[in-house]
């Protein structure tokens, strides 16, 4: 039963996320592939970060000063380690008591920026 919670939490979290910094801002930090993984094995996908490491050899320097490359992510937001990113989003200037509140108005169809 605990982690059928913590599932359900996980979307609500993630559908958070995304009505607060969009679904780009949401992905460049948890990515949306399967993984394949368990659940709760801590992993980062490495794909995007190889690619623009690799793109960034071929630049100039004023092209790499102005090239955000994408960074070792979580393979999506229902791993756990998607899940702690997601989390880590969330409200972070507010207390741990507040970040919880504001998830758990979700379920009461409040808004979750007041």
């Amino acid at each position: 039963m605990g982690s059928f919670v913590c599932m359900c939490v996980c979307v609500c979290r993630y559908c958070i996320a995304q009505s607060l910094f969009g679904v780009d801002e949401t992905h460049r930090h948890v990515g949306m592939e399967p993984s394949g993984r368990s659940f709760n094995e801590l992993c980062l996908d490495e794909r995007h970060y190889d690619r623009d490491r690799a793109k960034m050899k071929k630049m100039t320097p004023e092209q790499r000063a102005k090239f955000k490359p994408n960074t070792k992510v979580p393979h999506n937001p229902m791993i756990n380690a998607g899940a702690i990113m997601i989390a880590s989003m969330l409200f972070p200037d507010d207390p741990l008591s507040t970040r919880f509140h504001k998830v758990m108005k979700v379920s009461e169809c409040e808004s979750v920026t007041n």
